[in-house]
């Protein structure tokens, strides 16, 4: 399967718990358009998030582009602010 890697190159406690809720969060959440969280790992010394691949770039970029509709953006609110 493909997936996504999520790396933090400068390994600072507070990034690394910020990762770690950022898994956590994901993990509860099963929208479309927003990636799967598969793991955790940690690759010499590096946290890396493994997630499902999604095509179209990140989460940002697509909305910049306008490729969200305002039904998946009112629908991930909702799931965000739930958690």
């Amino acid at each position: 399967r493909s997936v996504a890697l999520k790396a933090l190159h400068r390994v600072e406690l507070a990034l690394l718990d910020t990762l770690l809720d950022e898994a956590r969060l994901a993990a509860r959440l099963d929208l479309p358009g927003l990636p799967r969280i598969h793991a955790v790992e940690d690759w010499r010394g590096i946290p890396i998030l493994v997630m499902e691949y999604l095509p179209g770039g990140t989460l940002d970029a697509r909305i910049a582009a306008g490729q969200l509709t305002p039904d998946m953006v009112a629908r991930t609110t909702l799931a965000l602010c739930e958690t």
